[in-house]
């Protein structure tokens, strides 16, 4: 139940040099001659939210007696923008530098009329600094490929560290009278055997490694309306959709699902700038009735929460989004695993379990529940309470509440109502009571573990008592 925080270190470096890993990306990339322009909007933006509040020392080249040291407030205009005025009175910029067009790092006082402005070139990021902040997208992407590391090197790793770190001919630690060993911990344990699933015509499988097997879903779902569009701001070829409507076809019988007609056309692309944009499409769409609507998104940025929001939110649509870097890829696994998705979405039920635990026999809701704080450095912005509960007795279709709630508050403050709502939702699909309730409860630390249970447990069981009365 404990939740692990990670915080990014940012390396000491010149600024000029963090730029490009800072503004791109694996698909977008932006190297040192993209520095040789103006930064557009965006990037100044990423700059001036990573940059605030961290330290950066200032030198001038060749005079290390100017060397200083300054927390930074935030980023200003280019050297060529400013002016500054000599004793004589002359207003004067500055040119006289590589990197004139880039922002200047206001530094010093906030109050101060007049504003302390360094070249970003000779700022350098000061060593052993956290950043309590949200990382971009690019480094959220390189530090999960970082820690996604086979468990055999992450040994060997280790193993080189504490070679390289030499412990036990430290002084200290010999005088201390201890010593670190140099293998790793042995204890005993056991590998658990997947549960067997059972999938259409009574067919058994036992999963392995992680791995779907394709089998004909218990239950599949019939799909009789449906089109492809796209929110990237570079149009798919229409070969490249026509070979994702194909596969999606051609797999959607595969597993037992059945799509009665071919996608709508023609395929469009949607201008997405923001919520507004996407939502105005799929008011135009709402009478047409789609099952679903299958959106390529760009592979990274904002699109994909504007659709989500635009079509499930405010609309009503179902849409089921695929990332550009998908739809390039396609094959019969990957169009496998979307309508895995897809069948779920709709009401289907993909496989169950063939031995159910003891305590299913009798009718058992069972219940997920997190919440979803903002980024350290947002303000304003409230956490998203979300709690799903089951409500079909093989616990595969679940329904799901969301609450906002004050930002940074971990104690779901609604619960109560949630869990009436939920108990509601699953008598009328199944129209009987749930005997038992299975709380799962994620992202709690252990210094909030007994508030957090003690407030929630009183809240589902009040919440039973005036749901049964």
């Amino acid at each position: 139940m404990s939740m692990l925080h990670i915080k990014p270190f940012p390396k000491s470096s010149p600024l000029i040099d963090i730029l490009p890993e800072l503004f791109g990306d694996y698909f977008n990339p932006f190297t040192r001659e993209n520095l040789n322009q103006p930064l557009d909007r965006g990037n100044n933006e990423i700059l001036n939210t990573f940059i605030k509040t961290l330290r950066i020392s200032y030198e001038i080249p060749g005079h290390p007696q100017t060397r200083r040291t300054y927390r930074a407030n935030g980023i200003d205009s280019a050297p060529r923008e400013k002016t500054f005025k000599l004793d004589n009175g002359q207003s004067m910029t500055v040119e006289k530098l590589r990197y004139s067009h880039l922002p200047t790092i206001w530094v010093g006082s906030t109050t101060n009329e007049k504003r302390i402005l360094l070249p970003l070139e000779l700022c350098s990021l000061v060593e052993g600094q956290v950043t309590n902040r949200k990382m971009t997208e690019g480094q959220t992407s390189k530090m999960i490929k970082f820690t996604a590391t086979n468990t055999q090197i992450r040994k060997q790793k280790i193993m080189d560290a504490l070679h390289r770190a030499s412990y036990n001919s430290n002084n200290s630690v010999r005088e201390f009278g201890f010593s670190v060993a140099n293998e790793f911990e042995k204890l005993e344990a056991r590998v658990l055997q997947p549960p067997s699933l059972e999938y259409a015509n009574k067919k058994v499988v036992r999963p392995s490694r992680g791995v779907w097997r394709g089998e004909k879903f218990f239950k599949p779902i019939v799909i009789n309306k449906w089109t492809i569009i796209s929110v990237d701001r570079r149009p798919p070829r229409p070969d490249d959709l026509t070979r994702f409507a194909s596969e999606i076809s051609k797999n959607a019988g595969f597993c037992g699902m059945s799509i009665t007609a071919p996608p709508d056309k023609p395929f469009q692309t949607i201008r997405c700038l923001n919520v507004n944009d996407i939502k105005k499409y799929f008011e135009t769409q709402k009478d047409k009735r789609y099952d679903v609507i299958f959106v390529v998104v760009p592979n990274s940025g904002q699109q994909y929460s504007y659709v989500k929001t635009a079509a499930e939110i405010n609309v009503g649509c179902l849409t089921q989004c695929i990332k550009v870097k998908t739809l390039n890829k396609m094959n019969q696994q990957t169009a496998v695993n979307i309508l895995l998705k897809v069948n779920s979405k709709l009401n289907g039920t993909n496989h169950f379990l063939c031995t159910r635990p003891p305590i299913m026999n009798r009718p058992c809701m069972i219940m997920g529940a997190d919440v979803t704080h903002p980024s350290p450095d947002a303000r304003g912005i409230p956490s998203v309470a979300a709690v799903t509960a089951s409500h079909d007795p093989k616990a595969f279709q679940y329904n799901i509440c969301w609450r906002l709630q004050p930002p940074k508050v971990e104690i779901i403050e609604d619960l109560e109502a949630i869990t009436i709502e939920q108990l509601k939702y699953f008598y009328n699909k199944t129209k009987v009571k749930p005997e038992r309730i299975i709380f799962f409860r994620d992202g709690v630390s252990e210094g909030q573990f007994d508030q957090v249970r003690t407030s929630e447990i009183r809240a589902i069981r009040s919440a039973c008592k005036r749901a049964s009365s």
